[in-house]
């Protein structure tokens, strides 16, 4: 051991115990859990006295009980919850969220059957466990009334508290909860390596990532630095570091039943997606550390400072390292353990800015990061630091004048903290939401799965209208969790269409997604009008929303008899602004079979990217030669030619028209916007050109045509569909406009009108008989004259299984939704949402790793010779080689 000062002891207490436990804990723990206990009813006052038949008012909470009501509703009917269907369309009930928050708190959904007891509950149990977890840290290293005041500042933090009972985030509850305990057990393994403190971290990084699995990979990493700050100062060895590492990995890898389907991209390659606007809502910004900020959050300052404050008392409060008469164990010395808490806690603090720090780009899976949750962590160290900051500026209190100043000046600190983290501020309220029950009550509702229509929301909404409509057996468009859904990109075009007021695409998509009921926000004009043209009445309306409802039955099975598709990253934009295209599942043509692309009549490759150049080229020929229109619509970053025609940038003057060649079709000219990014791709070598840019003295090629052994394939040049109004919203952001969308909008129409594509958007009823709706999936019968492709109006995930006659059915995508090839004749089919091959791998690796942890607490002396003999070998190889 590297410890140059020792002190060998003898207490009985942490002799008896080899967790460090003593009697005196007992006791002392109690106290605390009392202290704690009126603390959290003080800070959560108006939650606690709040009558039970109300619900909480928070950002998160009432869209995370929806699914705990529902598991606590299948579990009570012996059913195993795993497919929920009333967000999104259908979605997973733990795709994105991990599984511990909600069944963490099912069984007590289950005993009292009533959310808002539920949400008490959780608030407060999950901050109790995480103030024991503070509190016995200090409890260890400097006593048990430091650690009842740094307990108190914890679940005070505003962070921490408002996070939890006016934000919500119920998902992160064990985070809060089992951070501090992962801490623990962190430093007694430091202490003393052993099997089963190793296990324990295993268990506790396990929990952590089956909760959240995100927010526990960044805590991990803070807590990771702290460690390594521990072996940089000698306190610890690096093959302790190591061995923690491993544990931690080993407790991920028991977690693989989750995340290894979802994480691995292996399941659904869709999966999971952090929306950008997301992302940098949780980054954080100076003003989350603004004296008084009422943001979720607010992460206190005062504290913040006080515990960098506790560097100066690091030389003053030196002490002798103990190392128990065992020789196996030592107690680390206080004066690292505050230097090692304030380094990790100001790498924490900087990591929370994430993406405004260029170095950040550097951690792996970077995207799927939201930084400023690392702030959980953050408030434990702060918390104690600020704790031991304070009791070390009273223990240093003298006698005389010398000592009322010192006395005064901790009283003002304390009142001023007293006063930054007031609860009172962290607006904790509840309601009856009346307003939307009482929209809901208004629609006619049997209160069974699938044999009511879908509710759409197209107006800023909270989680209360992904709750109460559940109440009444209707699903809904929207849902809580949109990253955990399949289709989130889907919705997350569909809200930007929503947001620009595009009347058409959101249309089609509320009659594919069979919503018969829409609430809409009156600014909206262009959806309203889009609405009562395809068959919608007015129901009622106020002053901010109007209810519509559209009177045909509800159906869950249709046909679209759309014959025109968009292909490529530039798609969502275009199938915006026209949607009558299908919007392709793949941005690579090489992933659709030629069988699949001959149903269509008009294939638009929008920016597509290729895999295998000769494969896309031939594949495109192939299509042209059986009579199919394809347009190519090249972007700024493409490069290869394709069959001789040659992208290439021109800069365009800010009065330079697009026009017809004298061969052209299309008759229109209309003067071009200058592109933001500078240049524009023009077309090289066509055979006929029909529309080009005049910019002063040239003559730029910009839609054209190649032949192709007697085919026309057709190129768009300029990026054109890129600067269609939707296009531009969908990259740039909704507030950007695009001056020349009407000119290119009617200018791509009249291009695409080559390929005669049907225009309609609305799909037809297709009729089935005997549907019947489970748990885990559905089944119907159905009569038909001819094969049909039917569109199933759930989300489409590998999951689904389908048998007709009792013989496997191919179970296709088209825009998210279930696609299906159905033959003519009277068939049955059954559905049934079931474990892909990488769910059943994701058990197996837990169970793999379970083995590896029993192993690793049978046999951990084997285990530590073998590291000993490997790093020897590895030594004697480096001191070998002749430099």
């Amino acid at each position: 051991m590297a410890h140059k000062q020792t002190q060998r002891i003898t207490d009985d207490d942490e002799l008896q115990n080899r967790w460090g436990l003593g009697s005196k804990l007992h006791t002392q723990g109690i106290i605390a859990v009392l202290l704690f206990s009126l603390v959290l009813v003080f800070a959560l006052w108006p939650l606690m006295t709040a009558p039970n038949s109300y619900y909480p008012v928070t950002v998160d909470g009432l869209g995370h009980l929806a699914k705990v009501e529902y598991i606590a509703k299948c579990l009570k009917s012996l059913q195993w919850p795993s497919w929920f269907p009333y967000w999104y369309n259908g979605a997973s009930v733990v795709q994105y969220y991990p599984p511990l928050s909600y069944f963490l708190l099912a069984p007590v959904q289950m005993l009292f059957g009533n959310i808002m007891i539920t949400f008490k509950f959780a608030v407060f149990f999950y901050l109790l466990v995480g103030a024991m977890g503070v509190w016995y840290i200090c409890y260890r290293y400097w006593g048990s009334l430091i650690g009842i005041a740094a307990g108190i500042l914890y679940v005070l933090q505003p962070f921490i508290l408002r996070s939890m009972a006016s934000e919500g985030v119920i998902a992160q509850g064990p985070i809060f909860a089992l951070s501090p305990w992962l801490l623990v057990a962190t430093l007694l393994f430091i202490e003393k390596r052993s099997p089963s403190r190793a296990v324990l971290i295993v268990l506790l990084s396990a929990c952590l990532i089956l909760s959240h699995a995100m927010h526990a990979f960044i805590t991990c990493l803070a807590m990771g630095v702290l460690v390594l700050m521990l072996v940089v100062l000698r306190r610890t060895k690096l093959k302790t570091f190591l061995i923690w590492s491993v544990s931690i990995g080993l407790g991920a890898a028991l977690a693989s039943f989750w995340w290894v389907p979802g994480v691995t991209h292996l399941e659904n390659p869709s999966l999971p997606y952090m929306l950008p606007e997301n992302m940098l809502h949780y980054t954080a910004y100076f003003d989350w550390f603004y004296p008084g900020s009422n943001s979720f959050h607010y992460f206190s300052p005062i504290i913040l400072l006080l515990s960098l404050g506790s560097v100066l008392f690091i030389k003053k409060n030196r002490t002798q390292a103990v190392l128990y008469l065992d020789n196996t164990s030592f107690r680390i010395d206080t004066n690292e353990l505050i230097i090692s808490f304030i380094f990790a806690l100001i790498v924490t603090i900087v990591l929370s800015f994430g993406y405004h720090i260029s170095l950040f780009r550097l951690i792996p899976s970077y995207q799927n990061i939201l930084p400023g949750r690392v702030l959980s962590f953050a408030a434990i160290l702060a918390a104690i630091l600020c704790t031991v900051f304070l009791w070390e500026l009273w223990s240093k209190m003298q006698s005389g004048l010398y000592r009322i100043l010192r006395l005064l000046v901790l009283a003002i600190i304390i009142v001023i903290i007293a006063i930054d983290i007031n609860p009172k501020q962290a607006n904790i309220s509840y309601g009856s939401f009346t307003d939307t029950q009482a929209v809901i009550n208004l629609l006619p509702s049997n209160n069974k799965n699938f044999n009511n229509s879908r509710i759409a929301w197209l107006l800023i909404c909270g989680p209360d209208t992904t709750y109460f409509p559940m109440l009444k057996g209707f699903h809904i468009t929207s849902g809580w969790n949109i990253e955990g859904t399949p289709h989130n990109r889907a919705i997350r075009l569909h809200n930007i269409a929503v947001e620009a007021d595009c009347g058409d695409y959101v249309t089609k998509n509320l009659m594919q997604w069979n919503v018969r009921s829409a609430i809409v926000q009156n600014d909206f004009c262009t959806i309203k009008k889009s609405l009562l043209c395809y068959g919608f009445k007015e129901y009622t309306a106020d002053n901010i929303k109007t209810l519509f409802v559209n009177p045909s039955p509800s159906s869950y099975f249709m046909k679209d008899e759309r014959n025109a598709i968009a292909i490529g990253k530039g798609s969502p934009g275009l199938v915006i602004s026209f949607p009558w295209l299908v919007q392709g599942t793949s941005s690579y043509l090489e992933d659709y079979s030629l069988e699949d692309l001959k149903k269509f009549r008009l294939i638009y490759l929008s920016e597509p990217q290729i895999k295998d150049f000769n494969f896309f080229q031939d594949l495109v020929s192939q299509l042209a030669e059986t009579g199919k229109t394809v347009f190519v619509e090249m972007g700024h970053t493409e490069v290869w030619p394709l069959f001789g025609i040659i992208p290439y940038w021109e800069n365009i003057a800010e009065n330079a028209q697009l026009i017809s060649t004298e061969i052209s079709p299309i008759k229109t000219s209309f003067l071009l916007q200058a592109d933001p990014i500078g240049e524009f791709p023009a077309m090289g070598n066509l055979d006929g050109v029909w529309m080009e840019v005049v910019d002063s003295s040239k003559h730029i090629p910009a839609i054209g045509y190649k032949n192709i052994k007697g085919n026309k394939v057709y190129f768009v040049g300029m990026c054109l569909g890129m600067h269609l109004d939707s296009s531009v919203k969908w990259s740039r952001g909704l507030s950007e406009k695009s001056c020349d969308s009407k000119e290119i909008y009617s200018l791509l129409m009249q291009l695409m009108e080559l390929g005669k594509p049907n225009k309609s958007i609305i799909p037809l009823s297709f009729p089935i008989n005997n549907d019947h709706w489970r748990h885990d999936g559905f089944d119907f019968s159905y009569k038909s004259t001819q094969p049909t492709r039917v569109v199933v109006s759930v989300t489409y995930t590998p999951r689904w299984k389908a048998l007709i006659d009792g013989q496997p059915l191919l179970v296709q995508n088209q825009e998210n939704l279930i696609l299906l090839d159905l033959p003519a004749g009277q068939h049955s089919v059954v559905f049934h949402y079931g474990m892909t091959w990488v769910g059943w791998l994701g058990i197996g690796l837990s169970i793999f790793s379970l083995l590896i942890a029993a192993l690793l607490f049978i046999r951990w002396e084997y285990f530590n010779q073998l590291y000993e003999k490997i790093m020897a070998k590895i030594e004697r190889e480096i001191k070998s080689i002749d430099i």
